[in-house]
């Protein structure tokens, strides 16, 4: 059921997206900007791709969108797949980045985000990040997932099947690199546990130690091992302590 409405879901807007225009080989190839690329996630979060003339197949971009949301699901970050036919004379990684500052810029809550951007008559595709989820996947891995991706996408002529895999690559990749984090914060939250609960045993045999000894001499203090009690002839008591 939620496969069907997330299908219905990325039919509907791609329609409102194009200006309601069922083929699309009638729309007319232009050059988008960041403010005329649609901005799926601000009209549904539950959209993952913006392809507004469509270039994939509704089977490809649906595809695409379960990746993308079961990515978030599982670990938090949030993608957007944008495929577009042309930008102009732009290069495709200002332009990436532009148009990641542009749909993010009225966001309060820096969250952890990526945007995939494809260029059919450059054949580039880009990803960029914002730097809250450049910190957690480091410029080297976000290098190697970029050349990888490029990699993908040039041994495929078909751009459904390219766009495809570089999407459930990406969506592996990302959620190796969180299970990898996610391992080692247990490992050091362990680590802290346990240095604490020394150093508690430590300051604790410390106070006994110190408790335990006289305060005049700061020899050890003498235990009581028995007490005997005896009574005189006058019915006093009479105390008779051994110590070790």
């Amino acid at each position: 059921m939620r496969k069907i409405l997330l299908s219905l879901i990325v039919l509907l807007s791609a329609f409102v997206s194009n200006g309601i225009s069922a083929n699309p080989s009638e729309q007319s190839v232009k050059a988008y900007t960041v403010e005329t690329v649609p901005n799926v996630y601000a009209n549904d979060q539950r959209l993952y791709v913006s392809d507004p003339h469509w270039l994939l197949s509704s089977e490809v971009g649906l595809t695409i969108n379960q990746l993308f949301d079961s990515l978030e699901t599982k670990t938090g970050y949030r993608g957007t797949m944008v495929i577009l036919p042309s930008i102009g004379e732009d290069k495709i990684g200002d332009f990436s980045e532009n148009l990641f500052n542009y749909w993010t810029k009225d966001e309060k809550e820096k969250a952890y985000r990526f945007i995939v951007t494809f260029v059919e008559d450059k054949k580039l595709i880009r990803f960029y990040t914002n730097k809250e989820f450049e910190e957690v996947l480091t410029k080297t891995k976000i290098k190697r997932i970029q050349d990888q991706i490029a990699v993908t996408l040039a041994l495929n002529e078909d751009i459904n099947i390219g766009i495809l895999d570089c999407s459930k690559f990406l969506c592996q990749r990302i959620t190796e690199i969180n299970k990898s984090i996610e391992t080692s914060d247990n490992a050091t939250n362990f680590f802290i546990i346990a240095i604490i609960v020394v150093a508690v045993f430590v300051v604790c045999m410390i106070f006994y130690l110190y408790r335990s000894q006289c305060s005049c001499c700061g020899e050890p203090e003498l235990a009581v091992s028995k007490m005997r009690i005896r009574k005189d002839a006058h019915n006093k008591r009479h105390y008779t302590a051994t110590y070790k």
